[in-house]
Order: structure tokens, then C-alpha cells, then sequence
């Protein structure tokens, strides 16, 4: 089971195994499985870094921004007020454009 019991999880080994590993983020379980070149390739630890830093602004940044301003829309959840949405909103666009910049310098696939 994943150290904090959430799922989903990645499974390495038979489950009875005493070798078995656990990965229990989604964004570690892809990293995981991912190739060299989706993790910036072999020889280069600063692109690696720099997949790694994407992965964690995707996970701290991106996606509670994307809770907080689209989810109230669709009606999933409360509306934390118009001048908090809007604030929200101005954040997830300005962090959309430097994702879409980045990506705009490289062949990613």
C-alpha cells in the first residue's frame, strides 16, 4: 500500500513478494515510467532537474489553481468570492502562459 494509503498506486513485484515497491503518487509513478527522453534524457541532469520542477509546479501550483477557478465554474465547488475567482483566475492564465513558453522551446515526445 502507498505510505499514505491513497490510490492511485504503482505496484513494482508480485504482492507476495517481500521485494515489492510501492509508488504511491501518480506524478512519481509516471516519472517512473517514462523514458530517458521524457525525463530529459540520459546525460543531462539539468533538463532532468528541470522535468522534475515542472512535475512539482504542475502538483503545487497548476492543479490547485485549477480547482480554485474552474471547479466553482463548472459548479463542483463553492464559489470562493468574484475578487478571490478573479485573482485565481489572472494566476492560472499567467501560469499557463510560462507552461506554454516552456514547452514552446523543445521537442517534449
Amino acid at each position: 500500500m502507498c505510505p499514505l494509503g491513497k490510490i492511485p498506486s504503482l505496484q513494482l513485484g508480485s504482492p507476495n513478494s517481500k521485494n515489492t515497491q510501492i509508488i504511491g503518487e501518480s506524478h512519481a509513478a509516471a516519472y517512473y515510467l517514462s523514458d530517458d527522453q521524457l525525463k530529459g534524457g540520459v546525460d543531462d541532469e539539468v533538463l532532468r532537474a528541470q522535468v522534475l520542477q515542472w512535475i512539482n509546479i504542475s502538483e503545487a501550483d497548476l492543479i490547485p489553481l485549477i480547482y480554485n477557478t474552474v471547479f466553482p465554474i463548472l459548479g463542483l465547488t463553492k464559489s470562493s468570492g468574484e475578487e478571490e475567482e478573479k485573482i485565481n483566475s489572472e494566476k492560472l492564465f499567467d501560469l499557463l502562459k510560462k507552461l506554454n513558453k516552456h514547452l514552446g522551446t523543445g521537442f517534449w515526445w
